[in-house]
């Protein structure tokens, strides 16, 4: 078995195929189906926009690109702050899905800021994702405003499916053509 890999069988994990479960501790409800983990740093090969989602949880990872891969989105998967940006720097997407508490607590708050300042990269959307507002009552998008780091949109974990692919997709509708930015 390939590590990282899932059984062959979805049923082996005591849920029948199209059973919805919890992955994680993020609470991000999918369906499950058999598919091998997204490794980080790795690109697939569909041709659609491109997204780099930069996420220490692996199943929050894996989670968005059952949600997204599906949909034609080409999914670039980091666990740290410095790969993303290394990813983002190598090949610049059209999108970049960001967790906010990676290594240290305001990681992802540090990158964006970073984004924003480089002159070639500073144009790309930047969804942030926290679990923040549920655990200490933060608002991020108040606390610190759009002046700080300003994202295209912050969404609150648990996520649903749904909200992921509505703030994808507006996100991308706004954006600059890359031709533009």
């Amino acid at each position: 078995m390939v590590r990282g890999s899932r059984p062959d069988n979805p049923a082996s994990n005591g849920l029948p195929p199209g059973t919805r479960r919890q992955v994680g501790s993020i609470g991000l409800l999918v369906f499950t189906h058999t598919r091998l983990r997204v490794p980080c740093g790795a690109v697939t090969s569909m041709a659609g926009e491109q997204i780099v989602i930069i996420d220490d949880d692996p199943d929050f990872r894996e989670a968005l690109s059952m949600i997204l891969e599906p949909r034609g989105y080409r999914l670039t998967c980091c666990a740290t702050g410095p790969e993303g940006l290394d990813a983002i720097r190598k090949n610049p997407p059209d999108l970049i899905l960001l967790d906010i508490m990676l290594a240290s607590p305001s990681e992802g708050l540090h990158v964006a800021r970073e984004l924003r300042q480089h002159e070639t990269l500073r144009r790309i959307p930047i969804i942030m994702i926290t679990a923040y507002r549920a655990t200490l009552g933060m608002d991020y998008a108040k606390e610190l405003g759009s002046d700080y780091v300003p994202p295209e949109r912050f969404l609150d974990k648990p996520l649903t499916a749904e909200t992921v692919l509505q703030a994808v997709q507006e996100a991308l509708a706004k954006a600059p053509h890359p031709e533009d930015r």
